[in-house]
């Protein structure tokens, strides 16, 4: 059996085989078999936070951060979502999902990050794959976990408070 078909043709096709002998004599169709032609890549599309859609570095207090994703593929209707985080290049914390197309996910992670791992940066990174093995570009949101409370010091020389309750900076 044999057929041309051009790669660039993307779809589902379908085929039934019939045989034919020597004498002219044909088969039966047999079952119809399947197969589908997809070199498109899925794509992810961060929505939430805003600030890492627009590739913004992200701050937090605390030890987790939702990020909420969606993710499409032109053929088929879902994806395994594949995602880490990771310090200093380090990854500690890795989970896969299957997901939807179209389907929004929200990534609640709460991993553990060790003391000596506060204020620096901080990553997760999405990539999905479709059923035959299209891998997406991978994704990258960047924050900081930043524990430390801010200290204002204030001379007391450097302000006034006037009898009308207003307040002059020196």
């Amino acid at each position: 059996l044999e057929a041309d078909i051009e790669k660039e043709n993307e779809g589902v096709y379908a085929f039934k085989a019939v045989s034919r002998d020597l004498a002219g004599n044909y088969s039966d169709a047999s079952a119809a078999f399947s197969f589908t032609i997809d070199i498109t890549t899925p794509t992810i599309t961060v929505v939430q936070p805003e600030a890492a859609a627009a590739s913004d570095m992200l701050y937090t207090k605390n030890n987790n951060i939702t990020v909420s994703c969606v993710v499409t593929d032109n053929l088929f209707n879902e994806g395994k979502l594949y995602y880490w985080t990771s310090v200093s290049g380090a990854r500690i914390f890795e989970q896969d999902v299957i997901l939807n197309t179209g389907q929004t996910i929200d990534l609640s992670l709460l991993p553990t990050f060790p003391e000596s791992a506060r204020g620096q940066y901080h990553f997760i990174n999405m990539e999905v794959a479709d059923k035959v093995g299209n891998t997406s570009e991978r994704k990258e949101v960047a924050f900081v976990v930043d524990q430390t409370v801010p200290v204002i010091t204030v001379p007391e020389a450097s302000f006034r408070i006037f009898p009308t309750g207003f307040i002059g900076i020196l």
